[in-house]
């Protein structure tokens, strides 16, 4: 990727996630908008620099693997919500499939090169499906957080050389892994870091800790419930049910009104809450980490 075009990635990718955060931060919701805007960006970007009149091949690779990602941030499925949704379903996994069979085969019979199957595209394609995967386990906190490692991997597929000195080992490992999944390890290290720790504060301040719920709950009045961006812990559910990840703000204001009133008529006045973390955010910033030091974790284990 030229100088020019790097730079512009760049540009484009931390104000789309500085964007991301704050709406995060604010609303816990991050509009389609940003994805759509970082992914047409990404994908552009992309398709200039892998485009080669010798080698077409990678760019026709890049074009259909940024459709696959891009799709994810446009709610084309309202068109067919009239229709079952086994049709939405059976759309979806023939362009998963279709997009890892044309790599594949690619790949196998080309190898994976600047002249044959270029590696931003199998780490474009690696990120889709791996977000996709992780949310559909559940192991995601929203779609929000998917379209984010989805959008990262458009900008920038591969992970830079990083502004500071880290050791070799870690930045051999860094650059195999695709950026936004380093960048997803370093932010999920911060909310291990710092959400636990900030939590047990609150408790120590509030001489409310405990070794059963000091790292992961405390205690709000009901009254500031709809106010605060909180999962229920007692009374009810402990954290947040299966159904709450895919409720929208909206959904979840009002639920969180709805409990608070429950509350109050039975005379409850306060409440343990756990946080309903940004993870978005938390992204950002591993994005801003990953280019700054390369992957923590791998820099840990290359210091041993």
């Amino acid at each position: 990727m030229s100088s020019i075009l790097w730079e512009l990635a760049l540009i484009a990718l931390f104000a789309g996630l500085l964007a991301a955060a704050i709406w995060d931060l604010q609303r816990r919701e991050v509009p389609d908008g940003c994805w759509q805007a970082m992914g047409i960006v990404g994908a552009g970007l992309g398709a200039a620099a892998l485009y080669s009149p010798s080698a077409p091949l990678g760019t026709v690779l890049w074009i259909l693997v940024a459709g696959l990602a891009t799709e994810h941030f446009f709610d084309w499925e309202a068109l067919l919500r009239h229709r079952s949704a086994r049709i939405t379903l059976g759309i979806e996994l023939s362009a998963f499939t279709v997009c890892v069979v044309a790599v594949g085969v690619a790949a196998i019979a080309l190898g994976v090169s600047a002249h044959g199957v270029p590696y931003p595209v199998v780490a474009a394609l690696a990120v889709v499906v791996i977000a996709r995967v992780l949310y559909e386990a559940g192991a995601l906190w929203g779609g929000a957080d998917a379209r984010a490692l989805m959008a990262i991997s458009l900008l920038v597929p591969l992970t830079p050389a990083t502004v500071i000195a880290v050791p070799a080992a870690a930045v051999a490992f860094a650059e195999i892994v695709p950026f936004a999944l380093n960048a997803l390890v370093n932010g999920l290290l911060l909310v291990a870091i710092t959400v636990p720790t900030t939590i047990a504060a609150i408790n120590l301040v509030r001489r409310e800790f405990s070794l059963r719920d000091g790292f992961v709950s405390y205690t709000i009045p009901v009254g500031e419930l709809a106010r605060r961006h909180v999962w229920l812990w007692e009374p009810g559910d402990r954290g947040r049910g299966s159904e709450a990840s895919s409720m929208t703000a909206e959904e979840d204001l009002r639920a969180r009104r709805d409990s608070a009133q429950e509350l109050a008529a039975r005379g409850i006045e306060r409440v343990r809450v756990t946080p309903q973390i940004p993870l978005v955010t938390f992204l950002a910033a591993g994005a801003l980490l990953t280019w700054v030091a390369g992957n923590l974790v791998a820099n840990l284990f290359a210091l041993r």
